[in-house]
């Protein structure tokens, strides 16, 4: 589309929007962004129409998405500012108002902004104010680092950028449009590790704010510290709990967990046990679990298998082994439960040779191939209950009872309760919320899973416990305003 007929269609959209046709105006505006997905004005128009309509929920959703095409756009900023205050989420109002005053040329857009941060204040307690502005000020640049970019980073990175914080992203092996399959990337420039020396340089004379390094391995968080910036190393796995590691990688595990500047762990319980074998009391640390995004949460549910059959048919997501001992070897729980006449689908990347097999051992297991996030959650939701279980023995048990895997908070996205493991983390989640049951594979499992299938979990649980990766962007903020002004602090000495 030609920059002229961009300019027209967007005046077209604006007409429609003044003449309050907006359903029209919606319907043009979709298309507008389908098309042209990196013009932040599209995002704008559409969330405009859907505040107007009062979606306040989608208009926040598309407005971000704008926000993270121009993290400096103020009036998308101030549009987030009105919505989120609609929406009666303060905090988050007063950080796009924020961000709309700094990055605005126009002043009546500017005085607009200033007086909506006093009238949002008023419903903040002076320390939340305070803390959020300082994190503000401190954080405007965070560049990214892992080895395979996954969706966890992603998922952190996205939350900042949302919130008009600049996001890069460093990368050793794999590009992150080798991996997603959408177009939702957050980073504004990606890099590649190449020379070593160079890359440091680079760092050292950069305006990086913080360098939030993931780890699995942790020899990058090790690399970056030689760096004049603070590195908050994030724990995705502690890999000494999986199992034994070279002496190398002990050291390595070590110097990430102990010289960064700042520590994130996925649950309490992995904090903990860093908290007895590292030195490393006195300096921020943050627990952040392995949420989904808001957006991802289905907005259309679909009608359930076990309509047509009257069967229960329950939904596996994860990955496979076909090893006995593995913690993913799977194969005794599955015959087990489709030996009760209920059946196992099984969504992920598994060895195609061992899949076939284990399919042919019984007509209730079944293989769906794998999907993209989004696509996942949606297809989740025509299943009765989500399996969250491993092969638990002797090795692994230390692993698997701090675990706070994906799959428990994408099946409550998708309104499924769970079959939980007998695992510390699980049980403890559970007594909390009571999305499930702890499965006992040594007793007959049809009248256990019959009790899960009356446990009903609320479109909006997920949203309503703030158990999303949105809920967690004033936490990370000051996170890292701690870990800066920790690390200045002990530099400046």
């Amino acid at each position: 589309m030609g920059e002229n007929n961009l300019e027209k269609a967007k005046l077209t959209i604006r007409k429609l929007i003044d003449l309050k046709e907006l359903s029209d105006a919606k319907a043009l505006a979709i298309d507008y962004v389908r098309i042209n997905q990196e013009d932040p004005d599209g995002y704008l128009l559409l969330g405009e129409i859907l505040a107007l309509q009062q979606k306040y929920s989608e208009a926040s959703e598309i407005l971000e998405k704008g926000v993270i095409r121009d993290f400096k756009n103020s009036y998308i900023h101030n549009g987030l500012g009105v919505v989120y205050r609609q929406l009666g989420d303060y905090i988050s109002s007063l950080i796009h108002f924020y961000q709309a005053k700094r990055y605005s040329n126009d002043l009546e857009l500017t005085e607009f902004a200033e007086e909506n941060i006093n009238e949002v204040s008023k419903f903040l307690s002076n320390e939340e104010k305070t803390n959020i502005i300082q994190a503000l000020e401190n954080i405007r640049k965070v560049l990214f680092i892992q080895d395979i970019p996954c969706i966890r980073t992603k998922k952190v990175a996205k939350v900042l950028a949302s919130k008009g914080i600049q996001t890069d992203l460093l990368y050793l092996s794999a590009h992150p449009s080798q991996l997603y399959r959408d177009y939702d990337i957050p980073y504004k420039n990606i890099y590649r590790i190449g020379d070593l020396h160079k890359t440091v340089e680079f760092i050292n004379k950069s305006d990086y704010d913080v360098l939030y390094s993931s780890n699995e391995p942790d020899y990058l968080t090790v690399l970056f510290l030689s760096t004049n910036k603070p590195v908050v190393h994030d724990t995705h796995d502690m890999m000494s709990l999986r199992g034994k590691l070279s002496n190398e990688q002990i050291v390595l595990e070590y110097i990430a967990n102990t010289m960064a500047s700042g520590n994130i762990y996925t649950h309490e319980l992995v904090r903990d046990i860093a908290l007895n074998r590292f030195p490393i009391e006195g300096k921020p640390i943050l627990v952040i679990e392995n949420y989904v995004e808001k957006s991802m949460i289905p907005q259309q549910r679909k009608q359930k298998l076990s309509v047509n059959d009257g069967e229960i048919h329950c939904v596996y997501e994860g990955g496979l082994a076909s090893v006995p001992g593995h913690h993913r070897f799977l194969e005794e729980y599955f015959l087990k439960i489709a030996r009760e006449r209920v059946h196992i689908h099984i969504y992920g990347n598994v060895d195609q040779n061992y899949i076939r097999s284990l399919i042919k051992k019984s007509e209730y297991i079944h293989y769906e191939g794998t999907l993209a996030p989004n696509d996942l959650l949606s297809e989740l939701t025509k299943y009765d209950i989500g399996l969250a279980i491993f092969n638990v023995n002797d090795t692994n048990r230390a692993f698997l009872d701090s675990a706070s895997p994906n799959k428990v908070f994408d099946y409550l996205a998708a309104g499924l309760p769970i079959g939980f493991s007998n695992l510390t983390s699980f049980k403890l989640f559970n007594d909390r919320y009571k999305v499930g049951k702890i499965l006992d594979f040594k007793k007959p499992l049809l009248p256990q899973l019959r009790k899960i299938l009356e446990i009903k979990i609320p479109e909006d649980f997920l949203v309503k416990n703030k158990l999303t990766f949105n809920d967690q962007a004033c936490k990370i903020l000051n996170f890292l305003k701690d870990v800066k002004h920790k690390y200045k602090s002990s530099t400046t000495r």
